[in-house]
């Protein structure tokens, strides 16, 4: 998708919860390692937590151009998406979430389900 979006992006950060690194993030690393070598895109790991330095973490990753980032599912992440949002709109990174909720708070855009289609449907 980000051919699409930036074509001109090489180097993707993956913001992810550092505590959940060890379970979550590794899967989706692989996942969106997989699918990034293949397009000769560099994978970046941004490691968030809560009560650390996201704004830090952010802009020392956007310091390089032609920079995008991936944000994955996680609890730091959804807490922080606001700030996320905010720091990728100021050092203009396109960036891809993985909920809706994202884009309808601000976000580029989100790749993911559409978890209230999701539970409607189990409760259906």
């Amino acid at each position: 998708m980000f051919r699409e979006i930036a074509p001109h992006v090489k180097r993707i950060g993956v913001v992810r919860d550092s505590v959940q690194g060890g379970q979550v993030g590794v899967a989706q690393w692989a996942v969106i390692g997989a699918a990034a070598l293949p397009l000769g895109l560099e994978l970046y790991p941004v490691d968030l937590r809560i009560g650390g330095d996201t704004a830090r973490a952010i802009s020392e990753f956007a310091r390089e151009p032609n920079s995008g980032l991936i944000v994955v599912v996680g609890t730091v992440v959804t807490i922080q998406r606001d700030l996320i949002i905010k720091l990728a709109a100021q050092y203009r990174l396109p960036t891809i979430y993985p909920y809706r909720f994202h884009v309808e708070s601000g976000g580029l855009m989100s790749y993911g389900p559409n978890l209230v289609r999701t539970f409607h449907l189990a409760h259906a």
